[in-house]
Order: C-alpha cells, then structure tokens, then sequence
C-alpha cells in the first residue's frame, strides 16, 4: 500500500517536472499513456507511484534535474548547513569583514553577538529575519544582500576616516 503523501510528492514532482521543461499537454500525455495511463482518459492521478516514478526516470532521462529543497515549515537550522570540510561560507565572509571592519577601528564591539545582532536587524529589514549567523548560509540571496551591505558599510567607514570625518 502506498503513503498517499509520497505518491502526492510523486505527483507534484511529475507536474513541476512538465512546468520546468515546457512540455506541450500533448507531449505530457504521450508520456503519462507510456507509463499506463490509459489512452482514453490520459491523466497522472491515473498512474500508479511506480508508474509515476519511472515516467520522471524518462524526464530525468530527457534532461531535466529535479531540485533539492528545504521543505516548507521546516525551520532552518546551522546544522542543516551543506559545507565542505575547509569550504569557506556566506557566514565565514560576513566574520571576516566584522572583524576587518573591527581591526581597523570601526567597530565597538567585535564580538560575534554584535555580528548576530547587526545581522538580525539587517535579515529583519529584509523580511526574513533569522536568529543564528550560521543560517545564513541556507539563503544565497540574503547571504549577498548582507555581505553587500556591511562592504559598502565598511567601504563608507573607510572613505570617511581616509576624509578625517569621524
């Protein structure tokens, strides 16, 4: 007996698979009868979930590359980190110009809890507040976005002190 939750991620794989490589209905049909849909009635609520498994084997075949995803609710955490041994991370970088940045005077407090709460209130403006540096990692566009902005932060600290403005 199947787990009507994996056939229904089978299904909504099967149809994300048809979204991404542009398949006509007639295509997606063609597909779905091959795999023992029957020809009358061509439809993947039809198909069995080894039916359905081996019709996204074909599109896999075809070229499309299913994409790995945080399900949604699940809350992120550092250990959910994918780093490689020696690999350096979105929030290695944002540590390393937190402490340039505290080397070079501009900085009260160094600390990683000041680095977490700059990063809680820059993650909070940008509408996806987060509560752990290392969770960072999981989001590449927040990553940038909060890299960009304590460079161009450090990079205006910089041209100020080199003006003598303090």
């Amino acid at each position: 007996m199947t787990n009507p939750a994996q056939r229904g991620a089978a299904l909504a794989k099967l149809h994300i698979a048809k979204k991404e490589m542009n398949m006509s209905d007639d295509a997606y049909r063609s597909l779905l009868v091959r795999h023992g849909a029957p020809a009358a009635d061509p439809s993947a609520r039809n198909l069995q979930i080894k039916q359905i498994d081996a019709a996204l084997q074909e599109m896999i075949g075809k070229g499309w590359q299913p994409k790995r995803r945080i399900g949604a609710g699940k809350k992120l955490s550092p250990q959910t980190s994918h780093k490689q041994p020696g690999e350096a991370t979105k929030a290695d970088a944002l540590r390393a110009v937190w402490i340039s940045m505290a080397k070079a005077g501009y900085l009260r407090d160094r600390s990683d809890n000041a680095l977490l709460a700059w990063v809680r209130k820059q993650s909070a403006c940008a509408g996806k507040p987060i509560d752990a540096i290392e969770w960072i990692n999981q989001d590449d566009t927040l990553a940038n976005t909060l890299l960009h902005r304590l460079k161009g932060w450090r990079k205006r600290l910089q041209t100020m002190a080199a003006k003598g403005v303090h």
